[in-house]
């Protein structure tokens, strides 16, 4: 389960590296990777958060608030993820998965670190590390404008990026967002031909 989150984040960095640096692509493999990673923490964060295999799958030793603990935390881990996603890649609706997340993951920290100061349990530590990855990423992305990745991407193409802009600070104009992507179709769409 650990080498199946590590090629998926590393499929993450490498897609938003490539959605970042191109226009035209990184898109479909930034959603396919953050969807399948958020989704291994949805199914699978019980598993992957206390250490556990498919193979000898047995919640021995664990308590039911410890197994409760690492669900809710999975969950908040894969709504991150989501949230994040939709903020890079400048979706409506940015905060719905993102705030929810990172609030989850302010809960599981907080209760974690409560129970590591009785049973210093090794396994918190490594929940301590993906909380203050996705937390901090997340946490970070809230801080910068909405627009900031938008304007980083397009960059080289101002006037589909005048355009973006100006329907996405208008949004009850849908003729603005019309002319973006008019504008978005002839800049890009000859691109691909």
């Amino acid at each position: 389960m650990k080498i199946i989150e590590i090629v998926l984040a590393v499929s993450v960095i490498i897609s938003f590296s490539i959605y970042l640096s191109s226009p035209l692509l990184g898109g479909e493999l930034l959603i396919i990777s953050c969807f399948t990673l958020a989704f291994v923490y949805m199914l699978f964060g019980c598993l992957l958060l206390n250490g556990l295999s498919l193979r000898k799958l047995s919640f021995k030793g664990l308590s039911t608030t410890r197994i409760l603990g690492t669900i809710l935390t999975g969950l908040a881990l894969a709504m991150t993820v989501i949230g994040i996603q939709f903020r890079v890649m400048w979706w409506e609706n940015i905060y719905t998965g993102l705030i929810p997340g990172l609030i989850g993951l302010t809960v599981a920290f907080l209760v974690s670190f409560y129970h590591y100061q009785k049973k210093k349990d090794s396994r918190y530590k490594q929940l301590f590390a993906r909380i203050a990855l996705y937390g901090s990423l997340g946490f970070i992305l809230l801080l910068f404008p909405a627009d900031t990745w938008f304007k980083i991407k397009f960059a080289a193409y101002p006037s589909y990026l005048n355009a973006g802009l100006e329907a996405f600070h208008n949004p009850d104009k849908p003729e603005l967002r019309e002319k973006a992507r008019t504008i978005y179709q002839e800049t890009f769409e000859k691109d691909r031909e």
